[in-house]
């Protein structure tokens, strides 16, 4: 990747003219509709492409700066980077695909599927290939994929995948207006994901140009809000964000406000560690402690059940007496969020 392109993190915003276009064709939907955009960026592009009633929007983003505009544009940002995340399969009606444009370095476990592993190049494959085969899980159903990369990414191996995942293929050159194709050789393909279990097909994409572009209405299929979506590292920014929000419900909770009409204004006995052990167990500690030091920590308390069984047996004169005694146990265990981002178990 060159260096602007690093500065970046291979981000190349969806240009105006082709979100307009896309925003042009999608249909509004009269039923409940999911959108997501893996590489949102500052989310513009999908706030403006989604439809603006019955849509719930997701978007992941790394970048600090970008993610500050992800949350003002989408209802359900993430932090984090795709690879931390964890999302439901077949969940979302439309997924807008513009990947980093960068190589990724050898990864065996990302080349299980037989195409993807044509794709290779000695220890080496593209980002914009990794990110499609991974993402169009998420896409349900005759979902519609709307996948923006540069045009030779589009060799006989991906046209073969793309081909063999979905229906009502459209694929064009970016617009030659304003140099817009020129700048990075970009191509649009839109589909819809098959509902059926992908088979070996020849390729099947052909490039048309933008002229050419197709009007007629795409439409959504139903879906209800993604059940997964979350990440499974907390960024320092994330942290510190807990930490205030749990503040005023901790100290409420620990230092109730005296009643000014109380008689009774002397100061409670000093909590012994059985106290202290009961308060964790009822979740009455959790939450932030020491705010504002360099100490501070989120602390949460949680009760464990344990089941032994143990099974005896005896003779007896009509035959043999099986017994099985269970007895359950309780332990205590203690989880601590620091500001680093590092989470330990006490037990």
């Amino acid at each position: 990747m060159r260096l602007a392109g690093m500065e970046k993190l291979g981000f190349y915003p969806t240009q105006d003219p082709i979100v307009n276009y896309l925003k042009s064709r999608i249909q509004q939907p009269e039923h409940k509709t999911t959108a997501l955009d893996p590489c949102a960026g500052t989310g513009a592009a999908l706030a403006q492409i989604a439809p603006k009633e019955n849509c719930i929007t997701y978007g992941i983003e790394p970048d600090k700066t970008r993610f500050t505009d992800l949350k003002e544009n989408i209802k359900q940002p993430l932090h984090a980077s795709l690879e931390d995340c964890s999302i439901a399969h077949n969940s979302f009606s439309l997924l807008l695909l513009n990947p980093p444009y960068d190589i990724h370095y050898d990864n065996a476990k990302d080349y299980m599927d037989p195409v993807l592993f044509k794709a290779r190049h000695g220890k080496t494959i593209r980002k914009e290939i990794l990110f499609l085969r991974r993402t169009l899980t998420y896409l349900a159903p005759n979902g519609l994929l709307i996948y923006i990369v540069p045009e030779h990414i589009l060799d006989q191996h991906c046209n073969e995948y793309l081909s063999a995942r979905l229906d009502n293929i459209e694929a064009y050159r970016y617009p030659v207006e304003n140099g817009l194709y020129d700048q990075f050789k970009q191509i649009l393909i839109i589909g819809n994901k098959k509902p059926n279990k992908p088979q070996p097909t020849p390729a099947l994409i052909n490039l048309q140009p933008f002229t050419e572009a197709l009007t007629t209405p795409l439409t959504l299929p139903q879906t209800s809000a993604c059940k997964l979506f979350r990440s499974h590292k907390i960024s320092q920014d994330t942290a510190l964000e807990l930490f205030n929000q749990q503040r005023d419900r901790l100290q409420a909770n620990l230092y109730p406000k005296q009643n000014s009409d109380a008689q009774n204004t002397s100061a409670p006995l000093p909590l012994h560690l059985g106290h202290l052990s009961l308060m964790l167990a009822a979740g009455k500690i959790n939450g932030l402690m020491k705010p504002g030091t360099p100490e501070r920590h989120i602390i949460r308390g949680h009760v464990n059940k344990h089941r032994n069984a143990t099974q005896t047996t005896e003779k007896t004169e009509t035959g043999t007496l099986e017994t099985t005694r269970i007895k359950d146990s309780y332990s205590i265990s203690v989880k601590l969020l620091t500001p680093d981002g590092i989470i330990t178990t006490l037990t």
